[in-house]
């Protein structure tokens, strides 16, 4: 039971990171190691000890390709100011 709290808790935690990063502009990964510092310094909770290989295999792939997801080459700064207005008015955006 108290590793299914555990696992409840941290897919929560991604969630709330997930949103939180798109508000302020950081990368999820960095709200997850802050909260994850904060925590390990909380007296009154307990260690938790992972096997190595879970994080590996079930934790680092996912951070992993939200993180390629949100760098894609179609959000960089040249594509997006080139058609910063095609989705709005379906026409080449003026000179500046």
């Amino acid at each position: 039971m108290d590793l299914l709290i555990i696992a409840v808790l941290g897919i929560l935690a991604i969630a709330a990171a997930s949103q939180l990063s798109d508000r302020i502009g950081v990368a999820p990964a960095l709200i997850l190691l802050a909260g994850g510092t904060a925590v390990g310094f909380l007296p009154f909770i307990p260690a938790i000890e992972l096997d190595p290989q879970v994080v590996l295999e079930g934790v680092l792939p996912p951070l992993l390709f939200s993180t390629a997801v949100s760098i894609s080459p179609s959000t960089s700064a040249a594509s997006s100011s080139r058609w910063r207005c095609w989705p709005s008015c379906w026409c080449p955006c003026p000179p500046r």
